[in-house]
């Protein structure tokens, strides 16, 4: 059987498109821009253009089902009625259409909602067959707070409410149990297996991620404020606002609704929101480069990840960090490397998250000890993720081995770091680093550094096996 699916790049698109076809469906992609790639055995590319009425039927010719899946707009409605009537004058066998739970209210509580209730009621009465799926609010949105997330702060505007969050993919695997027949003129609602509120959400994504992550519901005009600041268009916007207003008033019921509409339909229970940010948001799951100053730090022991050795101090630092992320760009940047401290024990690992350029002095400008002038950070820079269970430090970085340590301004010292956490700063990819402590950055440092260092990699491959 053939399947019709609108676009090929939003992620309702290309989860319910892999997923047709690891089952032997033949997908027809509709799109404006049809891939370069061409045609194949089992997926086709036809023009469609959904400013462009006359371009559905042709489009739907020859096709067994519709997936209806529209994006966001003000226009859906009028979109999904004039394909569900292009369906029905092109002899379409059934229409499998993505709604949202909620809609079915009296009063639904946004304007997605509203939009959605008045499709699938053009739909249920226009003679075609049909099956609707009334999602609940899906996990992948989660992906929207992912730079805030790894600052530290999971935010969402929904106060203390619950919501039983649902897998794209469950929803794709829904889609094709009812595609081929024998659920024509149904409704089924859908939800993940548990209903969790921001501080369970926060709590999950901490665990997998093995770094704090605590929950923030901001004010609703920051909130807004925030979206219009990256740029959102003015109507969903308006639409967001009042379904978070909505939500904060109590007209929530719906949302941690769960039923076993997944696993009736699937025979699989719905992915849980653990799960998915085990996948998603594991420290190992973001195409880590692990990053050592000298082949002695690793010491085999990260042959099989990404890894970059980069040489001694700040210029080998900067220079190589740079080169290789213009090569592949990684998704999370971990040093691990060994440093003084006379505060910390030797042998120890220490996360460091506040970096100063120990070296740089400028005061005969005006400037204060450590600031970079110019620089927006003045004298410290924090960028360093947070690792539960490891203390916290402040790496002071120098082209110097320091065997005189005793200001308070850094408790950790070495020649590399700060270099590497600006360079991360600067391409806002998340930066995580450790330190193992080799020697007490005194009159014995360089004696111990060179018996302790290479102790480090097995202390870091325990760490990281942890992940």
């Amino acid at each position: 059987m053939k399947i019709a699916i609108i676009g090929y790049s939003g992620i309702n698109a290309t989860t319910w498109t892999q997923a047709f076809l690891q089952q032997h469906w033949t997908v027809r992609t509709l799109a404006r821009k049809p891939q370069p790639t061409g045609d194949t055995a089992d997926q086709e590319y036809v023009f469609f253009d959904l400013e462009q009425p006359d371009s559905y039927r042709p489009a739907l010719r020859g096709v067994d089902v519709l997936a209806l899946v529209t994006p966001a707009d003000p226009r859906q409605y009028e979109w999904e009625t004039a394909l569900i009537d292009a369906a029905k004058a092109e002899g379409l066998r059934r229409i499998v259409k993505l709604s949202v739970i909620g809609s079915d209210l009296d009063k639904p509580v946004s304007a997605f909602a509203r939009g959605a209730a008045k499709a699938d009621a053009y739909l249920m009465q226009s003679k075609v067959p049909y099956v609707i799926l009334r999602a609940n609010i899906y996990m992948q949105n989660v992906f929207r707070q992912t730079a805030g997330i790894w600052k530290g702060v999971y935010s969402e505007p929904t106060q203390g409410a619950a919501v039983s969050l649902l897998d794209v993919k469950d929803i794709a695997d829904c889609a094709i149990a009812v595609a081929g027949g024998g659920y024509d003129n149904e409704i089924f609602f859908l939800t993940g297996p548990a209903a969790l509120n921001g501080d369970q959400m926060a709590s999950a994504l901490s665990a997998a991620m093995g770094i704090p992550i605590r929950f923030v519901s901001p004010d609703l005009g920051d909130y807004r404020t925030s979206l219009e600041a990256g740029g959102w268009p003015a109507w969903r916007i308006e639409s967001l606002v009042e379904l978070y207003t909505n939500i904060q008033a109590g007209y929530n019921q719906h949302l941690p609704v769960v039923t076993r509409a997944v696993q009736d339909l699937t025979g699989h229970p719905p992915r849980s929101f653990e799960a998915f940010v085990r996948e998603h948001f594991s420290l190992l799951g973001q195409y880590p480069l692990f990053v050592f100053a000298l082949g002695s730090e690793a010491a085999g022991e990260f042959d099989h990840v990404d890894s970059l050795i980069m040489g001694i101090g700040k210029v080998n630092a900067a220079y190589h960090l740079t080169k290789r992320i213009t090569q592949n760009r990684p998704g999370l940047i971990i040093n691990l490397g060994s440093a003084g401290s006379s505060r910390f024990r030797r042998g120890e690992v220490v996360c460091i998250t506040r970096f100063v350029q120990r070296d740089m002095d400028v005061r005969g400008l005006g400037f204060k000890q450590y600031e970079t002038p110019f620089m927006p950070f003045g004298t410290t820079l924090e960028y360093g993720l947070k690792l539960l269970g490891l203390p916290e430090g402040t790496c002071g970085t120098g082209d110097n081995f320091e065997t005189a340590h005793a200001t308070e301004a850094y408790n950790v010292v070495d020649m590399e770091a700060f270099a590497l956490a600006q360079v991360a700063w600067e391409e806002q990819i998340p930066f995580l680093c450790l330190k193992y402590i080799s020697d007490g950055a005194d009159g014995q440092a360089a004696e111990d550094w060179e018996v302790m260092v290479h102790h480090a990699a097995a202390a870091f491959k325990e760490i990281v096996g942890k992940w």
